[in-house]
């Protein structure tokens, strides 16, 4: 969507040019500021916990996450980071960064001996960050992630009238079910030369919520009733989660 392209490219030309020096700490959302319309950022629907609703700046979270790959992969030392509540498909599950104004933050410190640059831009349908120093390590680093556990959706239905306007089906897929997670990453550092494994040391652990799967199901009105007490409610009964997609 044009307006989340719109808040992609606000953010990396907030980020694109910054210069970290030597021990000094970045903070994404100080960088960025708060995000206004004023400023520019658009309204976007995203998942502000469990719940899909309209935020200002939205989808800024993935040039975060796209810095958080870049600044793991220099071993840098992260200082804050959060994962999604459900994790998002634009990279790797365990390789997300979460941001928000003023309660999530990504930020980390420079613990190179040299000024760090960081380069932000989106090039067709691709958002590149780059971290400009110099590289005097004397090892290679590789990240790796494990599934420590799985919850697997439940199926919860959505009880309407078969003459539903919408023209729902029975087993209509309302709502995807999404499995919860725990994930765990490390870093492992090897030797330049020989690819000899030095060190390996857990960098993040990522908790990911489940979603139930909602279901579409009919509810047929009794239309014969004995009972001068009893009114068929005409809408239907209703059960379904509070998420909606």
């Amino acid at each position: 969507r044009a307006s989340g392209i719109t808040n992609l490219q606000l953010a990396c030309d907030a980020i694109n040019g910054t210069i970290v020096r030597a021990g000094e700490e970045f903070s994404f959302n100080t960088t960025l500021g708060e995000l206004t319309n004023e400023a520019g950022y658009r309204n976007v629907e995203t998942y502000v916990g469990k719940f899909l609703k309209e935020v200002t700046g939205g989808g800024v979270s993935q040039v975060a996450s796209t810095l958080y790959n870049a600044v793991i992969m220099a071993d840098l030392d992260i200082v804050e980071r959060h994962n999604h509540t459900y994790a998002p498909s634009y990279v790797n599950i365990g390789f997300d960064a979460e941001v928000s104004f003023g309660t999530k933050d990504l930020r980390f410190v420079n613990n190179t001996e040299l000024p760090i640059k960081i380069q932000a831009s989106i090039v067709g349908e691709m958002l590149n960050i780059d971290l400009i120093g110099t590289n005097n390590r004397e090892y290679r680093v590789e990240i790796l992630y494990e599934v420590v556990e799985t919850v697997n959706p439940g199926t919860l239905y959505n009880t309407m009238l078969s003459d539903n306007p919408a023209g729902y089906k029975e087993g209509d897929i309302l709502v995807e079910g999404i499995a919860g997670t725990t994930i765990r990453t490390k870093l492992c550092k090897y030797t330049k030369d020989t690819f000899t494994l030095i060190a390996e040391e857990e960098i993040a652990e990522s908790n990911y919520a489940m979603r139930e799967q909602v279901v579409v199901d009919f509810y047929e009105p009794t239309t014969e009733s004995t009972d001068p007490t009893t009114s068929t409610d005409p809408t239907g009964s209703t059960q379904s989660t509070s998420e909606t997609e």
